[in-house]
């Protein structure tokens, strides 16, 4: 609450659901990176759009974000994190920009050595969205189960709007095509009485 966001990791289902939490949650400012034409997009969900490189935004926001999620990674992390205010965070969602440069010479080191630095700041949590949801459900069952139910009663009050449209479980299985960012995204959606039903058998 009362806390500067900077969203780096474009306007993709995840960026938008941050994107509404951080809102929802009382943050002070949300900053997210998007190309010019998203601009209106980013500002109807409440936040303020910057420009999609790091060199459009950095003198802008240096040393005034206490949380930073960056699931792009570019120019290593190194001015994401120089954006931080003394007591700030960031969070590493995903290295979208060091992936995209395999062939460069030095690779492999180099992302080892991101890796190393990442793991090494206590500033810094990497967070893997499939690992994190894999070992909550394996090792901490009822926090899942609690942070699953928050979320949905969210969606289902419409405190945290959907994205789309709702689709059920069976249409997803049923290999219900995905949407883009210009029709908007689909979510999941089950109901709390429901959810119960097929948690009890």
């Amino acid at each position: 609450e009362g806390n500067k966001v900077l969203l780096n990791g474009g306007m993709g289902p995840v960026n938008q659901a941050l994107t509404h939490l951080c809102i929802l949650h009382g943050a002070k400012k949300v900053y997210v990176p998007v190309e010019l034409h998203l601009s209106g997009y980013v500002r109807g969900f409440g936040a303020r759009p910057v420009g999609p490189k790091h060199s459009d935004w950095s003198r802008l926001l240096i040393d005034k974000i206490d949380v930073v999620v960056d699931g792009i990674g570019e120019n290593n992390f190194v001015t994401s994190s120089a954006m931080l205010v003394e007591s700030g965070h960031m969070i590493v969602t995903g290295t979208k920009d060091l992936d995209g440069r395999t062939d460069e010479f030095f690779h492999s080191l180099t992302r080892m050595m991101v890796d190393m630095r990442l793991k090494g700041s206590e500033r810094t949590t990497i967070f893997d969205f499939a690992e994190s949801l894999d070992n909550s459900a394996k090792y901490n069952h009822e926090a899942f189960l609690k942070d699953f139910k928050y979320l949905d009663k969210l969606v289902w009050e419409g405190t945290l709007p959907t994205i789309n449209t709702e689709i059920t479980l069976d249409e997803y299985k049923a290999g219900r095509k995905p949407t883009s960012i210009y029709s908007g995204y689909d979510i999941i959606s089950i109901p709390p009485e429901e959810f119960a039903v097929k948690n009890s058998s």
